[in-house]
């Protein structure tokens, strides 16, 4: 190799020698003393020195790469190739779906009519429930009542589901109305699918909405027939009314039944506590423990002002009689037994000593706290008793007397007009659908191919 770059240098060398003029040619050239045309005229006689163009063994790869006299590169064959891929994918992905949508749309996409209903679920007992007692408040926080705003939701969504086609399958045939033949082969629906497929394609054919704000719901109802549309739309507003008083009957329902769940539950309580206190009596051998220590504390006294009058007898007999004298004696032995009968009448009414008839129970003194606090959880469980019983009463009364209805305040109407297919729109989304898919195409084609080169 480097043999070949010597021998290529050399003879470059030998071109540039000839080319250049020699030593005689230089010196017959004319002096400066000659006259300017002739001077310029000797330099147009001697031959162009020209050096001749690098070998291509000692250029750079920039310098080949940008050297206008290296083979072209083939640009316009390449762009063709490109260019036809582009027009047939533009044709195949653009063009032939949307000739197809505007053809299906224009010609033989069947009309359809929409019958609209608009509705509003209201409450007869709305305003009452905020005026009640926080006695029945209580009781109805149990129930499960719905609010206005709940119930037009729960609605509005049973309008799309499968218990809603359920139930117009009862009243109208919708595989009848939608698998008729003014019906085009792709809208039509085969009347022998199952009721999956018929509530996805009933879905496709009603628009429920609800606006939080206002809570109202509007319902569109489309139909291949005007008389179709309507008959659907109120068989669609029985079925919305059934399901509202079925949801407000269960709401009653279960505030009656929560009502008396507490009653019931109040009257356990005042069982318990009655046997509790009968339990008590029969322990306590007294039918009434507080009378009988009000008897007990009353003979006491009666003892206590016994003995003070005998004491005071003897004081004043001691000062005329003997000690010993029979009137003395039989006054002290009356003393001394009433002293003893006071103690344990007082004993029993104290904590040391138990009642007469008794001697296993407790004091006087801690029975008749035991026996209080049993009359107190009495008197408890008879007044709750008394209120649960009333709340009953009162959500009774107010389950009679509430009423929750559908109000549709825009009825359906026979369509006029077929509103859908909105042809031009549904064309124009076919195109933008298409534009789009095939522009993401491209630019996927065309990005792998730039990272290949």
């Amino acid at each position: 190799m480097a043999a070949r770059r010597g021998g290529s240098d050399a003879a470059g060398d030998e071109a540039e020698d000839a080319a250049a003029p020699s030593d005689a040619t230089i010196t017959s050239l004319p002096s400066r003393h000659r006259p300017a045309d002739e001077l310029v005229t000797g330099f147009r006689d001697v031959p162009a020195v020209r050096r001749a163009p690098p070998p291509t063994a000692r250029r750079t790869p920039l310098e080949r790469r940008y050297d206008t006299q290296a083979e072209p590169l083939r640009l316009p064959a390449r762009k063709a190739r490109l260019s036809a891929g582009f027009w047939l994918s533009l044709l195949l992905m653009v063009v032939l779906p949307t000739a197809a949508g505007a053809a299906y749309y224009l010609y033989f996409a069947a009309d359809q009519y929409v019958s609209e209903f608009r509705f509003a679920v209201k409450s007869s007992n709305a305003s009452a429930s905020s005026a009640t007692t926080d006695l029945v408040g209580a009781a109805l926080g149990q129930s499960a009542r719905l609010s206005a705003f709940s119930d037009n939701f729960i609605v509005a969504d049973y309008i799309t589901s499968r218990e809603a086609v359920g139930d117009l399958l009862k009243t109208v045939d919708l595989r009848a109305i939608y698998s008729s033949q003014s019906a085009d082969y792709l809208s039509r629906l085969d009347p022998t699918v199952p009721i999956e497929k018929l509530v996805t394609y009933w879905q496709n054919r009603v628009d429920a909405s609800f606006d939080v704000s206002t809570g109202i719901s509007i319902v569109q109802v489309r139909a291949f027939s005007p008389e179709d549309s309507l008959r659907v739309a109120k068989a669609l507003i029985a079925s919305s009314e059934s399901l509202v008083n079925r949801i407000a009957e269960r709401a009653r329902e279960d505030a009656v039944r929560f009502a008396e769940r507490d009653v019931k539950n109040a009257e356990d309580r005042l069982r318990e506590v009655t046997a509790k206190l009968r339990q008590f009596r029969n322990v306590q051998q007294t039918p009434d423990l507080s009378t009988s220590a009000s008897g007990t504390l009353g003979l006491s006294l009666q003892l206590r002002t016994n003995l003070a009058q005998m004491e005071a007898q003897l004081t004043s007999l001691s000062t005329h009689m003997a000690p010993d004298a029979p009137t003395i004696k039989v006054l002290k032995n009356n003393i001394a037994a009433t002293r003893d009968q006071l103690g344990k009448i007082e004993g029993e009414l104290g904590a040391g000593a138990a009642p007469a008839g008794n001697p296993n129970s407790e004091g006087y003194a801690a029975t008749l706290s035991d026996y209080e606090d049993i009359r107190l959880e009495m008197q408890f469980a008879q007044q709750s008793y008394q209120n649960m019983l009333t709340a009953l009463d009162q959500v009774r009364s107010s389950a009679m007397s509430d009423r929750t209805y559908l109000m549709p305040y825009v009825e359906p109407s026979l369509a006029e007009f077929p509103l859908y297919p909105e042809r031009v729109e549904d064309v124009f989304i076919v195109f933008l659908i298409a534009g789009v898919a095939w522009a993401i195409t491209m630019l996927t084609v065309y990005a792998v191919r730039d990272h290949m080169i």
